[in-house]
């Protein structure tokens, strides 16, 4: 399930949380500050629904493919130091574009329906309604109303 792309105020926000807690950790000389700092940050504002997406699919492209070329840096201290670095761009560049790939394929949407009794349901779809559009909802599956809205 592919992620919306958050606001432009949420990311900063997400962030802003990220290089505050990374530099925090890294001042505590705790392992791997800028990856766990960034994590918790997220796991943080995301859980507390304050940032509700995620980054726009080509920034985590390059994204990863940052995270393949220090991998393979890490990888090139200790041998081939040209190897190491092409093998990890690639790698990095080939698991992004797998992921994105596979992220596009299985995109659902989770669409919350008011019952008119007051209640609310969810029910996951291929495509989303407008907001505010009437639907019928029969069983597990729902068909817009024409003519409403």
């Amino acid at each position: 399930i592919m992620l919306p792309v958050a606001p432009p105020m949420q990311l900063v926000a997400l962030v802003a949380a990220s290089v505050a807690l990374s530099l925090l950790l890294r001042i505590m000389k705790f392992p791997a500050s800028w990856m766990f700092g960034a994590m918790i940050a997220s796991s943080v504002l995301h859980g507390a629904e304050l940032v509700q997406g995620g980054v726009p699919p080509w920034v985590r492209s390059i994204a990863l493919v940052g995270i393949g070329a220090l991998i393979g840096s890490r990888i090139a201290g200790r041998g081939n130091h040209i190897l190491g670095g092409i093998i990890g761009a690639a790698g990095g560049g080939l698991l992004g574009n797998a992921i994105e790939h596979h992220a596009r394929a299985v995109t659902e949407y989770d669409v919350h329906i008011r019952i008119d009794d007051g209640s609310t349901r969810v029910l996951r779809r291929a495509t989303a309604p407008a907001v505010g559009e009437h639907v019928r909802v029969e069983g597990s599956t729902m068909r817009e109303e024409a003519g409403q809205g």
